[in-house]
């Protein structure tokens, strides 16, 4: 238990010492794929839409399958010399998001069969859980230096 002079996580998220910039971090990226995807749907023709969703599955299936790496950057010290494992981080959470928002742009926003759906909830109960995770992550980070 922490001493009652020092700051408790519920304290630290209430008072906001998680920075925005990370969640923006993560958003941005989704935000321009909806962007790019409702631009092309508006002015290419409605026989695209098939062309359009498979592009936004190739790319889903690209940032998902980036996803490993940072699992691979920790586990290899060849690696490390790439980048600061920060920065893997937040590339990690970014493709993460973009890629969930990839895939829904890619089923046309609807959920079809029972397997769909199913799958659908469970890569939204893993973007919920890896943003839950960010979050206490950087509070704990800065509940430790803040102490």
């Amino acid at each position: 238990m922490l001493k009652d002079d020092k700051i408790t996580l519920l304290e630290a998220f209430l008072e906001r010492e998680i920075a925005v910039s990370t969640l923006l971090w993560m958003v941005i990226p989704s935000l321009v794929l909806l962007l790019i995807s409702i631009i092309l749907e508006i002015l290419l023709p409605p026989d695209t839409g098939v062309i359009i969703r498979r592009l936004f599955g190739y790319l889903a299936m690209g940032a998902l399958l980036f996803q490993p790496i940072l699992s691979l950057r920790k586990r290899l010290s060849a690696m490390s010399a790439w980048s600061r494992l920060r920065t893997w981080l937040k590339v990690h959470e970014a493709m993460g998001l973009a890629g969930a928002t990839a895939v829904v742009i890619h089923s046309g926003y609807s959920t079809g069969g029972a397997l769909t759906y199913v799958a659908l909830l469970l890569a939204l109960k893993t973007v919920l859980s890896g943003l839950v995770g960010t979050v206490i992550y950087r509070t704990i980070l800065k509940l430790y230096h803040a102490n």
